[in-house]
């Protein structure tokens, strides 16, 4: 099973932040395990510069814009014109 695949697509559909329980579950993992794989997940979109995150608070994760792009679609849109 592609783990990172998996905890991508929850993220994304769910929008909201995710707790590390629930993710483990899903996976049939131990929650270490899954902590270990979603870090190795935020190394990677760091080092490929990614537009996207997963930001992790109090136990939960939620995927995100990335810090260096969360300026908003809408300040580039206008310039544009």
């Amino acid at each position: 099973m592609n783990y990172e695949a998996v905890i991508e697509s929850i993220l994304f559909t769910m929008g909201d932040s995710v707790e590390l329980s629930k993710l483990a579950e899903v996976l049939e993992l131990d929650k270490k395990e899954v902590k270990d794989i979603i870090g190795q997940m935020q190394k990677n979109y760091e080092a490929e510069d990614r537009g996207i995150t997963i930001t992790e608070l109090d136990g939960a994760y939620q995927m995100l814009k990335a810090k260096r792009y969360r300026l908003g679609f809408h300040q580039h849109s206008h310039s544009a014109a």
